[in-house]
């Protein structure tokens, strides 16, 4: 496992290429209280890693 920059897309793109599954978590990532950008980008790396083919587990989402 390891961290990678989310603004940097094309390491997010390589990290979800080279996983076997996405884990979605930590808390209420998929929120627009902070703003409609944070909703649209968690849901876009989620939209992303199921193009790639990978299962996305949701944990902790409250």
């Amino acid at each position: 496992m390891s961290a990678h920059n989310r603004w940097k897309l094309r390491e997010i793109y390589r990290a979800l290429k080279d996983s076997d599954m996405l884990i979605s978590g930590g808390g209420s990532l998929l929120q627009d209280v902070t703003g409609l950008k944070s909703l649209l980008y968690y849901l876009g790396v989620i939209l992303l890693a199921r193009m790639l083919g990978k299962p996305v587990f949701f944990y902790a989402q409250a």
